[in-house]
Parts: structure tokens; sequence; C-alpha cells
């Protein structure tokens, strides 16, 4: 759908800038309208993802935390349609197409790695905590992969959890 409105866009522009003497550039304040409600809706999603996460985390001292893992899960399915029991099953390029298809940037995928990282160390079955904090890993390496570039921060990060897995060895 983006694309065959790129395509509109851009072959609608065309025309414009073939007549400019009988064409407003209307169309280009349109299109940039367009593409600000798109990231503005983005903007939207990583504050709600980050306070889904930022809530877990300021709740994690307390003694129920399975409850809480369980609560925060529902809450990232209710408010934002991630599943994070799916995403834990997917291998990477499962992984990596679903958040795509989710529309979630690199920034995103850091704060999901971030809420793996966490339940994973709090998660006393050594099964369930290798899956979450290498799920939690894999998604650091998809955030590379979406920017195509590398982070420090990422790459201390990883080393981090991968310290956390040696240790449970």
């Amino acid at each position: 759908m983006k694309l065959n409105t790129a395509a509109f866009a851009i072959k609608t522009v065309k025309v414009y800038l073939d007549r400019p003497q009988k064409y407003p550039t209307t169309i280009s304040i349109h299109y940039m309208e367009q593409r600000d409600y798109i990231q503005s809706q983005i903007d939207q999603l990583g504050k709600v993802l980050a306070r889904i996460v930022s809530d877990f985390l300021g709740l994690k001292s307390k003694n129920n935390i399975k409850s809480e893992v369980n609560k925060t899960n529902e809450r990232f399915q209710l408010e934002l349609d991630i599943d994070i029991e799916k995403i834990s099953g997917f291998n990477s390029e499962e992984t990596m197409s679903y958040l795509l298809s989710l529309n979630l940037n690199a920034e995103h995928v850091e704060v999901l790695s971030l809420y793996f990282l966490e339940t994973g160390k709090l998660d006393e079955a050594s099964v369930s905590r290798r899956i979450k904090l290498l799920k939690a890993i894999q998604l650091l390496d998809i955030a590379d992969e979406m920017t195509s570039t590398i982070s420090f921060d990422r790459l201390a990060k990883k080393n981090e959890i991968n310290l956390i897995l040696k240790e449970d060895e």
C-alpha cells in the first residue's frame, strides 16, 4: 500500500513539475502532511512501547514477577498488537518480518530487546531464561541490520547478555 501511494505521489509530482505554470505545488505539501502523519504514528508507537517497558521495570521489584510479566505481555498485545510469545518462537528472519509488519524501527526493537533482557534476568527456569536472553541478542542484531550500522551501546548490551549466558552454563 505504501509503495502504491508513493508511486502515485511521484507520478503526480512529475506531472506538476512538467507543467509548473498550470499546477501549483500543493501535491508536495499533501505528500509531506501524509509523511508527517505516518511519522507521528511511529513516534506514538515508540512512546507506548517505552511506557509499557518502563512500567514493567518499575514493577519488577515486587514479589509476583510472573504475574507482572504476564500482565505486561498482555499490554503489549492489547495496546500495540505485539505478541511477545510469538516473537519468542520466531527465528531471525521471521522476527524481522514480524517487526517490520508492525512498523517498528530500530529504536523500538532496542526497547523490545531490553524487555527480553530484563524478563530473562528475572526468569528462574534455565531454558526459558536462555531463550529470552538469546532473543534479546537477536533483537539487537536486527536493530543493527535495520540501521545498517553497528552501535557501541548495542555491542555493550550484547556483551552483557553473553556474560549472563556464560554464567548460566
